[in-house]
């Protein structure tokens, strides 16, 4: 139940009055929504019948599905395919080749490495964290967690 629970208030379909992160999403709506209905939905491109919303999202789904099938039938997928695993169904990626690096990637990294030389990536997570804060932003998936994020943020020594 309390997954159940969980899931909902991520989907937003159950809220918590009083949250922030998790209330009712018709507060993030604009004040004047309901006079301006339709000069909102125009802005995003959508109509306000829902049943053409959903029929317009049918058709993209439909087409898009049949570009697939032909792919698949004409092997043009660049990859994918439809096995077997365990007698069922499944969905084959074959991996990508290794990409050149972008030569913007490269003229960043010589950059930090003339200013700064060599840096080791965790020291930058671990001055980017005291700064930011970012370790809140994380919800861990197991049932428990072993350390609470102040003893964690204690044990990261600071570099400075």
């Amino acid at each position: 139940m309390l997954v159940a629970l969980r899931d909902a208030v991520r989907r937003r379909e159950v809220w918590v009055v009083g949250a922030n992160r998790w209330r009712n999403p018709k507060d993030d709506l604009p004040a004047d929504f309901e006079d301006n209905r339709d000069v909102h939905y125009a802005a995003l491109g959508q109509p306000q019948d829902a049943g053409e919303f959903i029929a317009a999202l049918q058709g993209k789904l439909r087409t898009s599905l049949d570009r697939f099938e032909q792919a698949l039938a004409e092997g043009t997928t660049g990859g994918v395919a439809i096995v077997k695993k365990h007698g069922e169904p499944w969905i084959r990626v074959s991996p990508r080749a290794k990409q050149e690096e972008p030569e913007s990637l490269v003229a960043i990294k010589d950059e930090i490495e003339w200013r700064w030389g060599t840096i080791d990536l965790l020291d930058i997570l671990k001055c980017a964290e005291f700064e930011t804060d970012f370790i809140a932003e994380f919800t861990s998936v197991a049932t428990r967690e072993n350390l609470s994020k102040d003893v964690l943020r204690c044990r990261l020594p600071r570099h400075r």
